[in-house]
């Protein structure tokens, strides 16, 4: 039993140990770190949730962008709760990611946790390899490469006719 006194003789008593103070989960991604996701490829993320109690534990994914956009991804397939012998609890949400997911070409993969004591966050960087698709400033560099080599083609084609004609009439002035 412990005792405390405060101001004006309030006197607090507290005669039992079991006082509990809840923590949200520590949370672990796996495969960590994350390999280079091929396009075509299925790339299947855990998350671990272990010891955590009370029991109450909501899982779920979110995806952010390199472009600053994020959005959810649901829970993914999540695990029932497993007690250990301490008398904790684990948990555990598997998610798989592949092109329908429209992801983009790379981001981070959050696994959030949210519990009585509080919410964590676990993170993990998804990059894709492969040949992208050309951006709009690439599309307009290939038209004004084009557009220089047609004008090229063009001033070349021009001045050799051009030479060729003046010395065919010099031939036959002769």
């Amino acid at each position: 039993m412990a005792q405390m006194f405060f101001l004006r003789g309030t006197r607090v008593t507290i005669r039992s140990q079991d006082v509990f103070f809840p923590e949200p989960p520590s949370l672990f991604i796996c495969p960590s770190p994350l390999p280079l996701l091929v396009p075509g490829q299925v790339l299947v993320v855990q998350c671990e949730a272990p010891g955590f109690a009370p029991h109450t534990l909501d899982l779920s994914w979110e995806f952010s962008g390199a472009d600053g956009t994020s959005r959810s991804l649901g829970q993914g397939s999540v695990t029932g709760h497993r007690q250990a012998s301490d008398g904790t609890f684990s948990q555990s949400s598997r998610l798989e990611l592949d092109r329908r997911l429209g992801l983009g070409r790379s981001g981070d993969i959050t696994c959030i946790a949210k519990h009585e004591g509080g919410t964590r966050r676990a993170s993990a960087t998804l990059n894709e390899i492969g040949v992208s698709a050309p951006s709009i400033e690439d599309l307009m560099e290939m038209v004004a490469v084009a557009l220089v080599f047609h004008g090229m083609i063009k001033f070349l084609s021009w001045t050799f006719s051009s030479s060729g004609k003046s010395v065919q009439s010099d031939h036959y002035n002769g």
